[in-house]
C-alpha cells in the first residue's frame, strides 16, 4: 500500500505493517496518483535500488527493472549521485534517455537542476555505447519530439495495466512514429489500433 510521505518525491510504503520511506521521481508519483490526487492506500509494486553510504542507506522506488536498471546505469557515471540519477531519469524517462545519449542531444537535460555542460558531456562519454538494447528500442523514433517522450511513457504504462508486456508496448509505439496529433489520449488509440491490428 502506498502513502503519501510528506515531502516532493517521498513515498511510503507499506509492506505487511511496515513503512519504507522511498525516493520517487515527482512524475512517475503523480502517474501513481489517484484521480483525486491522494496516494493513501494505493495498491503499488515498485522495484527497490538500495543505496548504501557510510552514513546513510537510502531507498529509490521505480515502476519497472528497466527503470531501475537505467537508474543504477547512470549511477555509474562520475559525479551523478542517486538523487541526480533520480532527477534525470523521471524528466527524460527510458526513451529520452536513450534517445538523448544516442544523439548526444544536450538540450533534453536542460532545466534539469544539477546538470550543466560538464556532466552533460560525462554523460555522454560514460553511457555512449553502453545504454543497454531494451533502453534504446523504447526510444522514440527519430522526430518525434522531447514533449512526446513523457506522454508515450504514460501510454507504455497505461499498456502495461492493461496486460500487455513492456517491451511490446514500446515496441508498438517505436513502429507508429510520431504521430499527427501527440495527445495521451490519440497516442494510445493508435497504440491499441496497431496491437489489435
Amino acid at each position: 500500500m502506498l502513502r503519501d510521505g510528506g515531502a516532493d518525491g517521498i513515498a511510503i510504503v507499506d509492506v505487511g505493517g511496515v513503512g519504507y520511506e522511498l525516493s520517487v521521481g515527482p512524475e512517475a508519483l503523480s502517474r501513481m496518483r489517484a484521480s483525486d490526487g491522494a496516494l493513501q492506500g494505493a495498491a503499488v509494486t515498485l522495484y527497490v535500488h538500495t543505496h548504501v553510504r557510510e552514513d546513510q542507506l537510502s531507498l529509490f522506488g521505480f515502476e519497472s527493472l528497466a527503470a531501475r536498471d537505467a537508474f543504477r546505469l547512470l549511477l555509474t557515471v562520475n559525479s551523478v549521485g542517486p538523487k541526480l540519477a533520480l532527477a534525470i531519469l523521471d524528466r527524460l524517462g527510458l526513451a529520452g534517455l536513450a534517445s538523448a545519449v544516442a544523439r548526444e542531444d544536450a538540450k533534453a537535460f536542460k532545466g534539469i537542476s544539477g546538470v550543466g555542460p560538464k556532466t552533460v558531456s560525462r554523460l555522454f562519454l560514460d553511457l555512449k555505447g553502453k545504454v543497454a538494447p531494451a533502453f534504446a528500442a523504447a526510444g522514440p523514433a527519430a522526430g518525434i519530439d522531447q514533449s512526446a517522450t513523457g506522454i508515450d511513457a504514460q501510454v507504455v504504462s497505461a499498456l502495461v495495466q492493461l496486460g500487455y508486456r513492456e517491451a511490446q508496448a514500446n515496441e508498438t509505439l517505436l513502429r507508429l512514429g510520431p504521430t499527427e496529433d501527440n495527445t495521451l489520449e490519440a497516442r494510445l488509440r493508435a497504440a491499441l489500433a496497431a496491437l489489435a491490428g
